[in-house]
């Protein structure tokens, strides 16, 4: 199956056979995800029952609409969490149903399904609970406070699934990785929920995501935020519902928006509504980011705006101390980082870890503790490192975890500590780290292939729209480098291509990208005459 899509690929869109094998690789699985990933219009996408499991989880919904059944949208708290709640009770009560939210504090209740809160939601008289943008890594036990509680719990997520076990059936598990899926794997949760909420107008009022954009653009301006905010890839899908959403923010206007306006007399940037959203925070059964986008009074929507600017205000400044003080912490930077930051509050850590990550450019895990003294972290990695197989391998010490191969997170008790610093240690002398040469290529170029000039034109054309591609050039002529990229788009704000004479033979990277051709490293091979370039 695989291989005809591949030899489909090659012949409808005339690319060479490698990327196309790598297209499949990264979650083409149909022809129609193909020609999305060549023309990613928002009228193409798949629709909402590409994903698995999609058919059972939208009849149960419409059946709880239909029956004023009270229905509880579970979130996670970050932007992309807050969007996805924003988009499934905007659908449910346009459709006339009943719809409460919660999402679980980080600082306390932390990423997964909580018993406690799904007691309290059985006492307020919840008996159907659909998660968004969480779940995934819950399903085991979603299954156990089904039977408990008497409750029915519909998970919808994004995220990846548990490693090396088999799913449970009595659970529905709507999630683009699933196997069979048809619809794109590196969806935002936000666009899953879109996905949902898009099934539950079809089949309600009939309508095609056309008649969403007219009826209901907020909604995909939610999708916007949500999923730039996760970093997800942005090709195929996600570069059509992002074209789209940017589309719809540009011109309406809602309370959230009109409340920005008259607060600070401009319209709303998209990195400013991403840090509001973001910036929201769980007290109690509500979340300050959830609760601005959805707002239907532009009074309240302002007061909720002032909130949240202050919150912003606060964290900021206590980010970059914390930033300081964790530099001031770390010695010596070898293979990775496990870095202990005492009773930091989980809303920085993500931060930190991000940005020592980026700075010593590897695998990093940084951790601080819930308010009940409980330890959790926020893990981050370079291109190349799964997050995720490392903390498979230390899992038993966990109390939860999950995530994305690039950003994971876990929790634990801190009698666990010692011994996860003697795993993770383990760990990485045993499978190594990030390699401290050239970091990971898709495609080696050895400079002596009749295709290079194709090979060239058709990665160009793939990260026009959204595909990177890693070219590592092995021991090729940095004046032949040039020479296949003349013409092209190039990205070198450090000058890379520029730093050796023409016969120099070098190990070069560089990626593809919507803005170009962007050398990241680059290094002389040992046994040719490394000199600087003079050429003008």
């Amino acid at each position: 199956m695989a291989k005809d899509l591949v030899e489909q690929i090659v012949h409808e869109f005339g690319i060479d056979s490698r990327l196309a094998k790598l297209l499949v690789e990264r979650g083409v699985t149909t022809f129609e995800l193909a020609q999305l990933t060549f023309n990613p219009n928002y009228e193409s996408i798949p629709g909402p029952e590409s994903i698995p499991n999609m058919r059972p989880a939208l009849e149960r919904l419409l059946s709880a609409i239909g029956r004023k059944e009270p229905i509880l949208v579970w979130g996670h708290e970050d932007a992309d969490g807050s969007t996805s709640v924003a988009v499934m009770m905007k659908t449910i009560r346009k459709l006339g149903g009943v719809a409460g939210y919660f999402i679980p504090s980080k600082a306390k209740e932390g990423h997964t399904l909580h018993y406690g809160r799904l007691k309290e939601a059985v006492e307020k008289g919840y008996k159907l609970v659909v998660t968004v943008d969480s779940g995934t890594s819950s399903v085991f036990d979603a299954v156990e406070y089904q039977k408990e509680l008497g409750i029915e719990i519909i998970i919808t997520d994004h995220h990846e699934l548990p490693h090396g076990r088999e799913l449970p059936e009595e659970i529905i598990l709507v999630n683009p990785k699933l196997p069979g899926s048809g619809s794109f794997p590196y969806l935002a949760g936000v666009g899953v929920a879109f996905k949902v909420a898009w099934g539950l107008f079809r089949y309600k009022l009939g309508w095609n995501q056309l008649d969403i954009e007219r009826e209901m653009p907020e909604l995909l301006v939610y999708v916007l935020i949500g999923t730039i905010a996760d970093r997800v890839p942005l090709w195929n899908e996600n570069l059509a519902l992002v074209m789209k959403g940017r589309q719809a923010f540009e011109r309406i206007s809602r309370p959230f928006i009109r409340a920005y306006e008259r607060l600070m007399k401009t319209r709303p940037s998209l990195e400013t509504m991403i840090s509001i959203v973001s910036a929201g925070k769980t007290k109690e059964w509500r979340n300050s980011g959830v609760e601005l986008l959805i707002a239907d009074d532009d009074a309240d929507a302002e007061d909720i705006l002032k909130e949240l600017m202050s919150e912003i205000e606060n964290w900021t400044k206590t980010s970059e101390k914390l930033l300081n003080h964790a530099l001031q912490k770390l010695g010596r930077v070898r293979r990775y980082i496990l870095l202990d930051m005492g009773d930091v509050e989980p809303r920085y850590l993500g931060f930190l870890s991000s940005r020592l990550k980026e700075k010593f450019k590897v695998p990093t895990i940084v951790l601080g503790r819930k308010n009940n003294g409980v330890v959790v972290a926020e893990v981050r990695t370079p291109y190349g490192f799964n997050s995720l197989d490392l903390l498979n391998s230390v899992s038993h010490l966990f109390i939860d975890y999950g995530g994305h191969k690039m950003a994971s997170g876990f929790s634990m008790e801190e009698s666990a500590l010692p011994e996860l610093a003697e795993e993770v240690e383990l760990y990485f002398k045993k499978y190594g780290d990030v390699p401290e040469e050239a970091p990971p290529a898709d495609i080696v170029i050895k400079g002596n292939s009749p295709n290079e000039r194709k090979l060239i034109h058709d990665v160009e054309r793939l990260g026009r729209v959204g595909f990177e591609i890693k070219l590592l050039f092995d021991g090729v002529p940095i004046g032949k480098i040039r020479e296949l990229l003349r013409e092209r788009l190039i990205n070198d704000p450090e000058g890379l291509l520029d730093l050796y004479s023409s016969n120099v033979r070098v190990k070069m990277l560089i990626t593809s990208t919507p803005d170009g051709f962007k050398p990241e490293f680059i290094e002389p091979i040992e046994n040719t005459l490394s000199v600087p370039s003079t050429e003008t």
